[in-house]
């Protein structure tokens, strides 16, 4: 999310605000917002901490993908069942609670090829024709390459912009939120 859709759309937001930096931390784990490990942070799950100061701003639906010269090579499944005859990449930084019937598949999967905790490294992994594996649906907006693999596994996951409530007082805080906030609303409504 951090590159393929945030750092996409920076440059958009420096052309209106060159006094701002945006400094873009991308991390498997969640920012320690209470400790001001960050200002802003987008996270899978709402923080529990009452000084924090979260909001729901859309959802991260996942689907299985693979590129067309895995396709040519193996062919493609079309149920759950038949995933399991195929080899598969394990993206373990998608290690939230809702994506528990991937992290299941992976378990029980017997052609695990390749395993990352990086979704630029799974990415890579699969354009080199590592097989399949899940991916969040807008990924495939960036890697024009990838394509569905028709096995619905209905995934999705929420998610939350949260900052802390003493930097929400701060101009510079509050004009980075906004605009998150309008890009999640933009992207919600296509």
């Amino acid at each position: 999310m951090a590159a393929g859709w945030l750092t996409q759309s920076q440059s958009e937001f420096q052309l209106g605000r060159p006094g701002i930096l945006i400094e873009i931390q991308a991390r498997n784990e969640q920012a320690d917002l209470s400790r001001r490990g960050a200002d802003i942070a987008i996270h899978l799950a709402m923080p529990n901490e009452p000084e924090l100061v979260a909001q729901l701003v859309g959802k991260i639906r996942s689907s299985l993908y693979t590129v067309p010269a895995y396709e040519a090579n193996f062919g493609m499944p079309k149920t759950l069942e038949e995933l399991f005859a195929h080899c598969i990449v394990d993206h373990s930084a998608l290690g939230t609670s809702q994506l528990h019937p991937w992290h299941g598949i992976v378990s029980n999967h017997t052609y695990v090829a390749y395993c990352t905790n990086s979704s630029v490294f799974c990415q890579w992994a699969i354009q080199a024709g590592y097989d399949i594996s899940l991916f969040p649906n807008y990924t495939a907006k960036i890697f024009r390459s990838l394509i569905p693999v028709p096995v619905e596994l209905e995934i999705e996951a929420p998610i939350w912009l949260v900052s802390h409530e003493e930097t929400n007082k701060i101009a510079c805080t509050r004009i980075v939120l906004e605009y998150i906030r309008d890009l999640f609303a933009k992207d919600c409504a296509e």
